[in-house]
């Protein structure tokens, strides 16, 4: 444990540096997953707060960790106990919002019928011959993007000629024995891929919240160390 002023600093700087990291590293994966779902859903899917929320919420704070740890990393560098009073009070209050993300995710909205009814209901239509037919760009994404064949299997194209989308090498002739087919359907293969990012971002989340605590209370103790020193030289 740092008791020094100067060990106390540059351990906050390493805080700073990594916590900067981290909110680019958070908006990045953030922007991924929201590219995935716009790549691969419509309408319904993208108004879907089950969906939605987890990722764009990873964005925003990592914008405003990013943004905090500059001013946190000014404070440090030149010694303002203003700067590092703000930075750890605002990383406080970040690490209790992520805090309460992660439980907001895994408590509230960690419901995998809820998730797949809606994608389901998002896709239902364009799985259709008909639509297909007239327009297959959307469900040739989602097969090509997703790696999955049908709504809910290959088997829901039985009756029709198999997309080519439903086969991993394009070029192929696409038929129900192929060795290149998909054989999960899209809606169950979305609804896993979601779950499974959402329940990431709730562990990362938790992860964090917990370290932004660590790094707010010792930028804190820093703080209240300039403030005495200030103090003695004015007495």
């Amino acid at each position: 444990m740092c008791c020094d002023k100067k060990c106390q600093r540059k351990c906050n700087l390493f805080y700073v540096v990594l916590l900067m990291i981290i909110g680019i590293g958070q908006v990045a994966y953030g922007m991924y997953y929201l590219f995935y779902i716009y790549k691969t859903s419509k309408n319904i899917t993208l108004g879907y707060p089950y969906i939605v929320e987890p990722s764009l919420s990873i964005v925003l704070v990592g914008i405003v960790l990013f943004s905090i740890t500059t001013l946190g990393c000014c404070g440090f560098v030149e010694e303002v106990t203003c700067c590092i009073s703000v930075y750890s009070i605002v990383l406080l209050i970040l690490g209790m919002l992520q805090l309460l993300l992660t439980n907001f995710i895994l408590f509230v909205i960690d419901d995998y019928s809820a998730i797949d009814n809606t994608i389901s209901q998002d896709f239902k239509d364009s799985f259709r011959w008909a639509s297909y037919y007239r327009n297959p760009t959307f469900v040739d994404d989602v097969q090509h993007v997703v790696g999955c064949c049908g709504l809910n299997s290959p088997a829901d194209w039985k009756n029709f000629k198999l997309p080519t989308s439903c086969c991993s090498v394009s070029d192929v002739s696409c038929t129900i024995n192929s060795i290149y087919l998909y054989t999960a359907g899209c809606a169950p293969k979305f609804t896993n891929f979601i779950m499974y990012h959402n329940k990431a971002i709730a562990y990362i989340s938790g992860f964090l919240g917990s370290f932004e605590f660590l790094a707010a209370i010792a930028g804190m103790r820093l703080a209240c160390s300039y403030s005495k020193k200030r103090a003695n030289y004015e007495i």
